[in-house]
């Protein structure tokens, strides 16, 4: 089992590097701890930001 930079492999991996492909300028994708732990829809999210520190 290959896992990448983001800790996932198979689908999931696939799934993170379309939604990568698809970010526009101003946006992060953030890992969502409470989704991923319920088992409900995505366990990533799009963030829109303005600044970054």
């Amino acid at each position: 089992m290959i896992k990448d930079v983001f800790g996932v492999s198979g689908s999931n991996l696939q799934e993170i590097r379309s939604e990568i492909a698809m970010l526009q300028k101003g946006e992060l994708i953030q890992k969502d701890n409470l989704m991923a732990a319920m088992g409900l829809g995505k366990s990533w999210k799009k963030v829109k930001v303005t600044h970054l520190i």
